[in-house]
């Protein structure tokens, strides 16, 4: 780490994850007591997209790191603010799935000390962002199941995977799948459609283990639906990293490319629901975006 002194802000979505945050701030002064290098501030977001909000007001003071306190969507919000600002991306992760940090190598920790000295280390690298029809995703955007499963956990009172898990698998029956047209030719039987920067959904299911956020490059999943006799076989190969492996899935990567369904479906980008498309238009923003990591 080098000798200047690092500004720290701290962004705490209260809600994410069904998580009491309420305790985070006192730790982090405990942990930052004895480490005069660091000044640090602490601000609670209050509604959704605040996190952006907030780093746009502050992307011109005097931060160098900016940490984004909860899941998935927290981390989005915090992200696409900073693209090429040069100011650092800490997390926190303390979403439902976490796929993000989870795809950078984190580890699930119940003690935020862990990440505070993650954070303290600095360890910066530059990772490649993606745009869905214009808006940017960091971990994973997708179409089809997974983007209903998302509208439908929003409006969850209880959030967490136990609850998630309940609400995939009573959906899945009552899905309808779809058709799409790329470039190469046309799917039937679709599930969904993934678009990955990360390589995993969150909750260690890898949904492209081939993926790498600094290849300037994003895997397109095609997902088809598997018969009732198949879900176990379809589960696994999601937890044991082998998905691609498999005839559910068909997979490729590239810098840019166009995908259109049959009909409307909905829309997620790193796991929230943003609304309903039939087109699909998917760049990749490389190195993009300052990320801290593990050593």
């Amino acid at each position: 780490m080098n000798s200047t002194k690092e500004h720290i802000l701290f962004i705490i979505n209260p809600l994410s994850g069904g998580k009491d945050k309420q305790k985070i701030p006192g730790t982090i002064a405990s942990f930052f007591r004895d480490k005069p290098a660091f000044t640090y501030q602490i601000v609670f977001t209050a509604h959704k997209n605040h996190a952006t909000e907030i780093v746009e007001a502050n992307r011109h003071r005097n931060f160098t790191i900016m940490v984004a306190v909860g899941g998935d969507g927290t981390i989005n919000e915090v992200g696409k603010a900073l693209l090429n600002s040069g100011i650092a991306l800490g997390i926190i992760p303390l979403g439902s799935g976490n796929g993000f940090a989870f795809s950078l190598g984190y580890e699930k920790r119940k003690d935020i000390r862990y990440y505070l000295h993650i954070i303290c280390q600095k360890k910066v690298i530059k990772i490649d962002t993606g745009q869905l029809n214009r808006q940017t995703f960091l971990n994973i955007a997708g179409a089809g199941f997974d983007a209903f499963i998302a509208r439908k956990f929003e409006r969850l009172k209880g959030r967490g995977l136990i609850n998630y898990a309940r609400l995939t698998l009573f959906s899945f029956f009552r899905f309808h799948t779809f058709s799409l047209r790329s470039a190469q030719k046309e799917f039937d039987n679709v599930l969904f459609v993934s678009f990955s920067n990360g390589t995993q959904f969150g909750n260690h299911f890898v949904i492209a283990p081939r993926s790498s956020m600094q290849d300037s490059k994003i895997e397109i999943s095609i997902v088809r639906k598997p018969r009732i006799w198949e879900i176990p076989a379809f589960i696994t190969a999601l937890r044991r990293n082998h998905f691609p492996a498999t005839p559910f899935v068909e997979q490729w990567s590239a810098g840019k490319f166009s995908i259109r369904t049959t009909t409307t479906q909905d829309v997620h980008i790193d796991g929230e629901y943003i609304g309903k498309e039939k087109d699909f238009e998917i760049t990749v923003i490389p190195h993009s975006l300052d990320v801290i990591v593990l050593r």
